[in-house]
């Protein structure tokens, strides 16, 4: 994304970086770093009491924007919104069928490239509770990529090869 925004900037375009509040030091000097590839960097996103990440801040701000670039997580919480209905140009998909949450969902976007025909891992949703139920069948596949749905840039991904190590992870 950063890529994208210095190429805007540098071909005159304003470019507006919205993030987490709450970051790791990594996620800190990374987004310090690349501070200047943008015209301005908020970090105002944070998780709502119910766990959401909330993305108001970006809501707010949508009939000023030409276009949003966003990690999944951001995405699939923006597009949800009324305010992101009442912005047909910001819209990415216009087939029938599909909206714009299918862009951001992991498990929706897979799930319609499964229908397709492309190959793509096998993928079942399952909370903490469910891993140990499951954990035998997809351990005789060999390695398993566990991901959570919360959290984005991989900060949830665990690799487990056993059942032991699928549930704990």
């Amino acid at each position: 994304m950063a890529q994208f925004g210095a190429a805007l900037r540098q071909r005159g375009l304003r470019t507006v970086r919205y993030t987490g509040r709450d970051r790791s030091l990594r996620q800190v000097v990374r987004t310090n770093l690349e501070r200047s590839l943008f015209d301005r960097t908020h970090a105002v996103l944070r998780a709502g009491s119910d766990g959401q990440l909330d993305v108001s801040p970006i809501l707010e701000r949508l009939p000023k924007f030409a276009d949003v670039q966003s990690a999944d997580e951001i995405g699939a919480q923006l597009v949800l919104d009324r305010r992101w209905q009442q912005e047909p140009r910001l819209r990415r998909v216009h087939a029938t069928g599909l909206n714009d949450f299918d862009c951001y969902d992991k498990l929706s976007y897979t799930t319609l490239a499964a229908a397709a025909g492309v190959p793509v891992p096998t993928s079942r949703i399952a909370g903490a509770a469910t891993v140990a139920a499951i954990a035998p069948s997809f351990a005789t596949a060999g390695m398993v990529i566990i991901r959570f749905s919360f959290m984005w840039s991989g900060n949830t991904v665990r690799r487990s090869i056993t059942p032991v190590k699928i549930e704990s992870a």
